[in-house]
């Protein structure tokens, strides 16, 4: 039996950086924005220089650099919410793979404590307690563990 197993979602997945891209627009709303404060308060800033490139630029002045520094805040806005936005597609997509292999894993319990050669193969959610207390699971080099931070070994 080949074990699957479960791997990340690429940083430069197509599908995840597009569903980044749409939250990362949906989370400027100031509203979600004040749980992070130093991203709310560069987003306000930015609103702020903003509105004054905007004036100078009405009134006739020399409006540039005003200009570079709000395109240069909103764009670290919108890093860090797209950022955000990424880590936690991420996330989401990496426990859905792990909730996917903790349902395909399948450990193998000793039918018959003793006869240590016939075994059951069980699911990962049918384990219980005493299975690894009382060495009833049989784990082979090659298997994957039955879930997660336990390794058994078996003795003959």
């Amino acid at each position: 039996m080949i074990a699957k197993v479960a791997t990340a979602a690429s940083v430069f997945d197509a599908t995840l950086l597009a569903r980044a891209a749409r939250e990362a627009l949906v989370k400027l709303d100031p509203r979600r924005l004040v749980r992070n404060p130093v991203i709310f308060v560069t987003e306000v800033v930015s609103a702020v220089v903003t509105v004054l490139a905007v004036r100078d630029a009405v009134v006739g002045a020399d409006a540039l650099f005003t200009i570079l520094i709000a395109l240069w805040l909103w764009f670290t806005v919108l890093f860090a919410t797209f950022a955000e936005a990424v880590a936690e597609g991420r996330g989401k997509a990496q426990a859905e793979a792990l909730r996917r292999l903790r349902a395909e894993v399948t450990a193998k319990r000793l039918a018959d404590p003793g006869d240590r050669m016939r075994v059951a193969r069980v699911g990962a959610g049918e384990l219980r307690v005493d299975d690894s207390s009382g060495n009833n699971l049989r784990k082979v080099d090659y298997d994957p563990a039955p879930f997660f931070g336990a390794t058994f070994t078996a003795r003959f």
